[in-house]
């Protein structure tokens, strides 16, 4: 008898059969496995990717824009370029593009598209419950039915084994024909460089583009400061002005735009951070620039170091008061390092030195203002050593104390050695013996010691042996008791907390219910 195979049933389940051969057809209808076109004609130039997304670029104005199809208009519609709190701005109907890192690109845009061809299916009533049960009653979901379609379209767009080559040859594409390099290069001035670029971003530096322009030609050093704010506020004139800075309600209205939090500066401060190189403004989101800016140092500091002090100030902070002495001191090494071993020299030191600097913040937030400031970084680093190699010390002793108590410890335990089918249950009645129970069977049992010495928990050592007295297997026997003055099994592990036979099982609650018997006579 043959089956049509129309009716077959797919994915164990009808609905599943359903929802593909409706998502199967959409994408046949819609020809939605074009993985895509490059135009380019006298009038503009297009990208198009799976019939379902495009990017445009107008020759004439340079402007590109990006388009997403409506299916339930069927008609291309415009793309709305969002703003984005850690981002530019972000397209929320279609994917984005990533230049410099495209691999998964045409991956990524079917990920999008399908979820966009539910709405065919009637995904929300029919199938969002049926999806959140489906682990529950063991069956499929539609994630599984999605990728068969993922694999259906890569099959007729021919891209199987083929999909990095694509990807570059788009890539290259887009680096000729879509992105001007003295765009680019302000989006890097604003942005910096990374190789995670979005296009996204490139388009919405290209929309405002005049902005930025008036921006590099008052406060050229000032552009990478355009990145914690929207836009819209890029054309106000005083955005960098004394007053919007250093006023403190022009300051509050500042934070209500702004994507950091930038704090009250004075105009000594406002002074400082307009003359800074871009390098050192592109890291500034918000930090305080007193300990910089206070230090007194007339000499020309290098800008990795006002980098990582910087960074470094919630380290910087913990010495109070004295902040800018030490910070001082501190860039006072750093000059030394610089003029006599090099620059190399410095950036190599600058990237080890973190630790040290909160090495000495941990010893000052310990010694404080009572061990005095000596006249050089390299004089508190050695007492900061010289008090971590001590405390290390003393805290080493302690464990070593503690350590060495609880192998003293001793406890009686009602049965001290029991037998019965070749299994023996031994007790473990003092420290050292829980300590080498621990490290034969290479668990934490050792840390019941104090629980065993009050008398509310019990150790056994469980050996079983064949007939010829040979170890054959190993556990150990946690018993506590409760409220109710009764031994229970807490746990009953082998080597490494693993899994015990049932037969050690057995005798571990055997074991136990002798235990109670032996109490229960007792009184």
């Amino acid at each position: 008898m043959v089956v049509c195979k129309m009716n077959r049933v797919l994915f164990g389940s009808k609905e599943l059969t359903q929802y593909y051969r409706t998502m199967r057809e959409k994408i046949f209808e819609y020809k939605l496995y074009r993985a895509y076109q490059l135009e380019e004609n006298s009038q503009f130039i297009s990208m198009t990717f799976f019939n379902f997304y495009r990017y445009k670029k107008n020759l004439k104005t340079g402007k590109i824009s990006a388009y997403y199809f409506n299916l339930k208009s069927n008609k291309w519609c415009k793309a709305r370029l969002n703003e984005a709190i850690y981002h530019f701005a972000r397209f929320s109907s279609l994917p984005d593009l990533m230049p410099l890192k495209n691999h998964n690109m045409l991956m990524g845009m079917i990920d999008m598209m399908l979820p966009k061809l539910q709405k065919f299916v009637d995904y929300d009533k029919r199938y969002s419950t049926y999806d959140r049960l489906a682990w529950r009653m063991n069956r499929l979901g539609t994630s599984t039915v999605n990728k068969a379609l993922q694999r259906l379209i890569l099959k007729y767009a021919q891209l199987n084994n083929q999909l990095a080559g694509h990807s570059k040859y788009i890539t290259k594409f887009i680096w000729q024909h879509f992105i001007d390099k003295s765009v680019f290069s302000y989006l890097i001035r604003i942005k910096g460089f990374t190789t995670y670029f979005y296009f996204s971003d490139y388009i919405y530096i290209h929309n405002h583009l005049e902005k930025v322009k008036r921006v590099e030609k008052e406060y050229l050093n000032l552009l990478p400061l355009l990145k914690h704010f929207p836009a819209k506020h890029w054309g106000d004139p005083n955005l960098f002005s004394f007053d919007y800075w250093t006023n403190e309600c022009a300051i509050r209205e500042l934070n209500r735009i702004a994507k950091i939090h930038i704090p009250g500066m004075t105009k000594k401060q406002w002074r400082w951070l307009k003359k800074q190189s871009p390098k050192f403004i592109a890291q500034w989101s918000g930090q305080e620039l007193s300990g910089l800016v206070e230090c007194g140092i007339q000499e020309k500091i290098p800008v990795c170091v006002k980098i990582f002090v910087m960074r470094s100030s919630d380290s910087f902070d913990t010495f109070g008061t004295q902040k800018m002495r030490i910070i001082r001191l501190f860039i006072l090494h750093m000059l030394n390092v610089w003029q006599e071993q090099g620059f190399r020299a410095l950036q190599h030191y600058l990237k080890n030195v973190a630790t040290q600097v909160i090495d000495v913040a941990d010893y000052w937030r310990a010694i404080g203002y009572r061990g005095g400031i000596p006249q050089s970084w390299e004089r508190i680093v050695e007492r900061s050593n010289a008090w971590h190699r001590q405390y290390l010390l003393e805290q080493q002793q302690a464990q070593d104390e503690e350590h060495q108590a609880q192998l003293a410890l001793q406890w009686e335990s009602p049965i001290m050695v029991w037998e019965e089918a070749n299994v023996l249950v031994t007790a473990l009645n003092n420290g050292k013996a829980l300590f080498d129970e621990g490290q034969i069977m290479r668990h934490c049992i050792f840390s019941y010691a104090h629980r065993c010495a009050e008398g509310k928990y019990l150790a056994f050592s469980v050996i079983e042996r064949d007939e010829n007295q040979i170890e054959i297997a190993r556990s150990t026997l946690g018993i506590y008791r409760d409220i109710h003055h009764t031994w229970e099994i807490e746990q009953h592990r082998g080597v490494c907390n693993g899994y015990i036979s049932q037969k050690l099982m057995k005798i571990g609650k055997k074991f136990c219910q002798q235990l109670n018997l032996l109490s229960t006579s007792n009184h």
